[in-house]
């Protein structure tokens, strides 16, 4: 079992920034798992707020040390890590679709978002912190509810958060075993299977013009593969913003 040591949260700024401070005092192991359902200052992708509302939500960190994982390798850990997320909302009858690179949507409406930081030591990819953070039993208001959805609001019923925060860790662990066995070919099938408009025609943000783009996918480094009229492209999470 990936778990080793689960700290649980009354109240915190981001599980994420807890997690860090862990590792630079050298208090934490493979496996630890900071847990919250009161996080006041979540962090997304780009540097956004990730807002929820206190005791709704989950807010959970876990801390990876890589053994024989090279950094090359870091974007199949981020489709490992989103993949345990689509499982577990799959279980409760959630259909999510992954938009690159590892915020989960249902209708257009985000239901988690993962943000993974990485330790490095020079060239060396020592850890990662993969924090995830799943709108649970929140009921967003109209503004909100234009952007967000939640497993509630879905469902039309409230939900335990530890017995999922469990069932989490559960689903996590189980991909990330198939990152840890080098099982890189699968995990991209069953992302690319997963991701959001794939195959479809959309509207994107590029060096701050918009563009039809069509979604083709990712390369052999993670990056988003975009059709533009007739030629493919590939882009780093900075360089394009998709409008939905």
């Amino acid at each position: 079992m990936l778990l080793s040591k689960l700290v649980i949260l009354d109240q915190v700024d981001s599980t994420n920034n807890y997690t860090a401070n862990l590792i630079k005092t050298g208090d934490i192991q493979h496996g630890t798992v900071i847990l919250s359902y009161n996080q006041q200052s979540g962090r997304g992708q780009r540097g956004t707020a990730w807002s929820s509302d206190p005791y709704k939500n989950i807010a959970f960190s876990i801390y990876l040390k890589h053994v024989y994982a090279t950094l090359g390798n870091y974007h199949f850990l981020s489709y490992a890590i989103a993949l345990a997320v689509k499982d577990l909302l799959e279980e409760y009858g959630i259909a999510p679709k992954i938009k690159w690179p590892n915020d989960l949507l249902v209708e257009d409406k985000k239901i988690s978002g993962i943000l993974i930081e990485n330790q490095l030591s020079g060239k060396d990819w020592i850890s990662s912190i993969a924090g995830i953070g799943i709108n649970v039993n929140q009921r967003f208001d109209s503004e909100t509810g234009f952007v967000a959805t939640s497993m509630t609001k879905l469902l039309n019923r409230e939900l335990d958060l530890e017995a999922l925060s469990y069932q989490l860790v559960e689903k996590i662990d189980r991909r990330y075993e198939q990152f840890r066995k080098g099982e890189y070919a699968d995990l991209s099938r069953e992302y690319a299977d997963s991701m959001w408009r794939i195959g479809e025609h959309t509207e994107a943000e590029i060096d701050g013009e918009r563009k039809i783009v069509r979604i083709q996918g990712t390369d052999e480094n993670g990056l988003l593969l975009l059709e533009i009229g007739d030629s493919l492209f590939s882009f780093d999470i900075k360089e394009v913003k998709f409008f939905y």
